[in-house]
């Protein structure tokens, strides 16, 4: 991978590269719905009660790391991809470039099985 995907500490992400699995949630949401941000957080924090793995750039970026290689590459890896959709979900960058990424994981192959569950929660 390119050096700048190796400086990403994301907890969840580490876990999957170090493992081989791609065993984690990728929630997509824009900070610019706040009610959403809000909720994308109690969303990951329910997940972390159950020890389940998940992706929230809010809390799985650290100082330091290189955040636009973390975020394509925790998109492109996840099992399961919640797209919070709130009104201003649509019109922003990130959260689509995300949602693409997820949808088009591993584009080569014909396995279903390789794809991401997709949730999307409209909110």
């Amino acid at each position: 991978p390119p050096q700048d995907l190796m400086l990403c500490t994301a907890p969840a992400l580490m876990h999957s590269c170090s493992t081989g699995l791609l065993d984690f949630v990728f929630i997509s949401h824009t900070g610019s719905d706040s009610d959403a941000a809000i909720f994308a957080a109690m969303l990951h924090d329910k997940l972390g009660e159950k020890k389940i793995p998940a992706f929230f750039d809010a809390d799985s970026l650290h100082l330091g790391d290189v955040w636009r290689p973390c975020i394509i590459e925790a998109a492109s890896n996840c099992r399961v991809f919640v797209a919070v959709v709130s009104p201003n979900y649509p019109a922003r960058k990130w959260p689509l470039l995300e949602l693409h990424l997820a949808l088009n994981t591993d584009a080569e192959s014909d396995s279903v099985n390789n794809k991401p569950v997709m949730m999307p929660v409209l909110f």
